[in-house]
């Protein structure tokens, strides 16, 4: 037995099941050297009683289709198919150590593996090689979905196919494997054009790691993850089991992102306070996005367009007496976010125009702007001070008015801080200013103070408890 039988040999390791008797072979333990183990009848004489041992209590095996295919190829050569270009011991690795992958078997070592695993890896690689290509494309996609690490490893999910590939890559028949596995790689996972895969560097960089895109775009990555999902308009649970991002994609998230801005960015473009940009954004002034925070983000071109609105108003003449933007605010006890709303609503054409100052602080308005008691009304639940300032009392009455349960007071979360502020409500404040005259001094929760009153007016009858005034027990009657 030469060469020829060397071959035939390794050819026939694959096979542990007699196709005559339908049972498992006997593994007899190897010789000292290559003739001894091809020597079958020193084999034989050697090991007698393993072998009656194993004719005594055979061990019956089903067919294999991987076997079947072995036997067809050693008796009748290559067949016309996608594995014909394969030597027997390739088809063998190729399937064994695919099958061991699709099954999950975490074994380090291939020699570690027992028959019958390996007969059951085989069976299932050989079913996924003999799709051909696409078979073998729709294996490794649905191992990369299957992989349990959260970064991308092409080697990880490849396993031991991977591994058994690396060693023999320069092998020309093994092509129709190899360029199967760079195509999955090229295409599916973040890789470097200085690193080859089976030999071969990438032509163009079809993924690239989210860790690598945070680098470029200067944003998170559970960020980028959450702006993309906006983008394609899906869920961000979605993404969020991503491991890369083509650069096609990152590209549209980085475009989308120029497009918007924090709190802090609009407060400086408008030369206002980050607060007063949550306010202009509640009023409607600007809109804003969230993703999937508390975080607001306001649109650049909704700014832009309010800073050019201010460029394009008449100068302000120094006699005219025109007031600026903070101080009509506290002249009038409006918000600021009140007086834009009413100038982009057209609410103060010809009050408004343009003065010194930065972004919406080169507003001056009109002193007799907005003097209509309605205009000023708040545009949402006012805390206690802003209230007392809108009702021109007290903060101390404004506390009377709530303890004697003439306004009504809630609790307010700031969606942002999470912290709960007082605020009076709107609906009490729409009530008591139609049926209620409001003195700006504290003196009209005095008993005397109410004598001058005629019936038509609403009276109150005021008894002072122990606190000046803080805690009085406020009746309302309605005159006749």
């Amino acid at each position: 037995m030469g060469g020829r039988g060397q071959a035939r040999g390794t050819r026939r390791a694959c096979l542990h099941r007699c196709d005559t008797h339908g049972v498992a072979l006997c593994a007899l333990p190897p010789g000292a050297n290559s003739h001894e183990t091809y020597d079958v009848v020193t084999q034989v004489m050697r090991h007698d009683k393993l072998l009656a041992a194993a004719a005594a209590d055979p061990v019956p095996l089903q067919d294999s289709p991987f076997e079947a295919y072995i036997r067809l190829r050693i008796r009748h050569g290559p067949q016309d198919d996608w594995l014909k270009s394969l030597e027997l011991v390739h088809l063998h690795r190729a399937c064994m150590t695919l099958g061991l992958t699709i099954s999950g078997h975490e074994e380090k070592r291939l020699i570690e593996v027992d028959r019958n695993s390996e007969r059951r890896a085989c069976d299932v690689g050989f079913a996924v090689l003999a799709q051909g290509a696409p078979g073998l494309e729709q294996a490794f996609e649905r191992l990369r979905h299957q992989a349990r690490d959260a970064r991308a490893y092409f080697s990880a999910d490849l396993g031991h196919f991977h591994a058994w590939l690396r060693t023999v890559q320069d092998v020309p028949a093994l092509d129709c494997l190899t360029s199967v596995v760079r195509r999955h790689v090229f295409r599916h996972y973040p890789a470097k054009p200085d690193r080859p895969v089976l030999g071969r560097l990438p032509d163009a960089i079809a993924q690239i790691t989210f860790d690598e895109a945070r680098s470029r775009a200067k944003l998170g990555v559970s960020f980028l993850k959450r702006l993309l999902a906006h983008i394609d308009g899906v869920e961000p649970s979605e993404v969020a089991a991503r491991i890369s991002i083509t650069p096609t994609d990152l590209d549209r998230v980085t475009a989308f992102w120029a497009t918007l801005c924090n709190l802090t960015e609009a407060a400086e473009a408008l030369g206002i306070r980050p607060e007063q940009v949550k306010a202009l954004i509640h009023a409607g002034v600007l809109s804003h996005l969230r993703f999937g925070s508390a975080l607001r983000y306001p649109c650049r071109a909704e700014i832009d367009a309010l800073l050019q609105a201010v460029d394009v108003l008449p100068r302000s003449r120094p006699w005219s007496g025109d007031l600026p933007l903070t101080t009509f605010c506290a002249h009038r006890s409006i918000s600021l976010a009140g007086v834009i709303a009413a100038w982009r609503s057209g609410v103060l054409v010809g009050q408004v125009a343009q003065g010194e100052g930065t972004g919406l602080q080169a507003l001056r308005i009109a002193p007799d702007a907005l003097c209509d008691r309605d205009a000023q009304r708040p545009d949402r639940d006012p805390g206690l001070a802003d209230a007392a300032r809108y009702l021109r009392i007290s903060l101390t009455a404004i506390r009377c008015l709530r303890d004697a349960g003439l306004l009504q007071q809630i609790r307010k979360r700031n969606a942002d801080t999470n912290f709960q502020r007082s605020c009076i409500t709107r609906t009490s404040i729409r009530l008591r200013t139609a049926t209620v005259v409001f003195s700006p001094s504290l003196a009209f929760f005095r008993e005397e103070s109410l004598r001058g009153f005629t019936p038509n007016i609403v009276s109150y009858e005021a008894r002072p408890l122990k606190r000046v005034w803080a805690s009085s027990a406020i009746t309302m009657t309605r005159g006749n």
